[in-house]
């Protein structure tokens, strides 16, 4: 008998995302604790290991967990509140996403971030990056009670036409931070990071830039921002400062390894050899970047280095799905800037899995612990099963993972070394209780939302 781990794991193909051996068939990874302890094929692992519990997937893979690196866990209330009707008008983070914000409680941001971290864990997503809440200690407690992974951050706004609730000043927005970085960076076993967040270019004044990335080099944690999303912030920045925004980020030396770019769509070229020169990541957000933006230049950005991840951008109007954010990339970068050149690749589907994984922990500055299965980092796995009819054949399991899956073929969801959904059964004991609480909450703030904007449009 070999030596005793607490979990063995077994299937067809194990898609490891490191450097070096992608893909082993007939693999298994074996989970000590919260560590993944070896990772190879099934028949060596077994002579080595004897598992107290052993989970065996015959038409399956097992890859790290996806990664979300621009999330809002306040928002999943608003999914199927805001129509193609009202995305139309835009802009649509200071017509409605904003204003609900302020309109949120903190207990409504514990019970809507369970809600969300359970999608997450649902959907194989087992990290994320918080774009910023308006009641960010909440975030957390969910994420202790969930067992999700995440980097939370506080919704920071110092100037700008939003709600007096959701705006503080300067002094203020950067105390709030530092309070949260020194009471819960590191807590849940690790699983809770905390960084600092601008909201906008339109919403933060520029001492506030300046101060948060003097202190995320103080605290060696990130900084996140939305940034080059809508045209009025483009003509803001040229307003104000006569350059374009990664421009003047640039300028003021704001850029950096250890800053995080939300969505970049509407970029030149020179503002991407900025970004690269910078080595600051950029989050690519499928669904909301085409229904919002101009395809961001992601091919371009790759070419030169960039480190791309993957983001939902919340669940206000899709699902916390990487899966699909990752085959709808595939397809419109084909469309976007394959086409016109007869270039039916674009990027390769492998290429989104890494964007999904390794390039997601590189960009939270977490590419140590997660992102690969590999020896000695953390247990973050998903099994996805491939045995059903839109799965079969499985010829090459990247493309049918890609192409052919969907999430609910996500079977089996780890964290940190613990199960929190086997079989497509969630450990989660108020799960019914979270999910009846979300449908009465919704329809209470969708009306204090009608009130408060005065419009008659839900």
């Amino acid at each position: 008998m070999g030596e005793i781990v607490d979990l063995i794991l077994e299937a067809k193909y194990v898609l490891t995302m490191s450097r070096g051996k992608n893909m082993i068939i007939d693999g298994a990874v074996a989970v000590n604790g919260d560590r993944i302890i070896d990772v190879g094929r099934r028949d060596e692992i077994r002579k080595r290991f004897s598992g107290e519990e052993v989970l065996s997937y015959d038409k399956a893979a097992i890859l790290p967990g996806f990664i979300d690196a621009h999330a809002h866990n306040s928002q999943t209330l608003l999914r199927g509140v805001i129509t193609d009707h009202e995305i139309n008008i835009p802009p649509i983070w200071l017509r409605y996403l904003i204003p609900y914000e302020s309109l949120l409680k903190p207990e409504d941001v514990k019970l809507i971030s369970t809600l969300t971290q359970l999608n997450m864990i649902e959907n194989g997503v087992t990290t994320f990056l918080e774009a910023g809440s308006p009641h960010p200690e909440k975030v957390a407690e969910a994420v202790e009670e969930t067992g999700v992974r995440g980097i939370i951050t506080p919704s920071t706004m110092d100037m700008g036409n939003v709600p007096e609730s959701m705006k503080m000043s300067t002094d203020e927005a950067i105390k709030r931070t530092v309070s949260l970085i020194e009471n819960w960076n590191g807590r849940a076993d690790g699983r809770i990071r905390i960084w600092f967040s601008l909201r906008e270019l339109i919403l933060c004044t520029q001492e506030l830039y300046f101060k948060f990335k003097e202190l995320s080099e103080r605290y060696g944690v990130g900084v996140t921002t939305h940034i080059s999303e809508a045209h009025a912030e483009i003509e803001f920045s040229l307003e104000r400062f006569g350059k374009r925004p990664i421009e003047r980020l640039h300028e003021i030396g704001f850029l950096g390894e250890n800053i995080v770019l939300a969505h970049a769509a509407f970029l030149t070229s020179k503002e991407v050899k900025l970004i690269a020169e910078s080595r600051a990541n950029v989050v690519y957000c499928p669904s909301i970047d085409h229904m919002l933006m101009a395809p961001p230049r992601v091919p371009e950005m790759l070419s030169l280095g960039i480190n791309v991840a993957l983001g939902s951008d919340g669940g206000f109007k899709t699902g916390i799905d990487i899966l699909s954010e990752m085959r709808l990339a595939s397809i419109i970068l084909k469309q976007y800037y394959g086409f016109p050149f007869h270039d039916r690749m674009g990027i390769p589907a492998e290429k989104f899995l890494e964007m999904a994984t390794s390039n997601g922990a590189r960009a939270l500055l977490w590419d140590t612990e997660i992102g690969s299965i590999e020896r000695g980092k953390k247990a973050d796995i998903i099994v996805i099963d491939l045995s059903k009819p839109h799965t079969t054949p499985i010829n090459d399991p990247i493309t049918t993972i890609i192409y052919a899956a969907n999430s609910g073929d996500i079977k089996t969801t780890i964290i940190d070394g613990k199960i929190l959904m086997k079989d497509k059964k969630f450990i989660h004991k108020d799960l019914e209780k979270i999910l009846e609480r979300s449908i009465e909450r919704a329809s209470e703030i969708i009306e204090q939302i009608k009130e408060s904007l005065n419009q008659n449009v839900y």
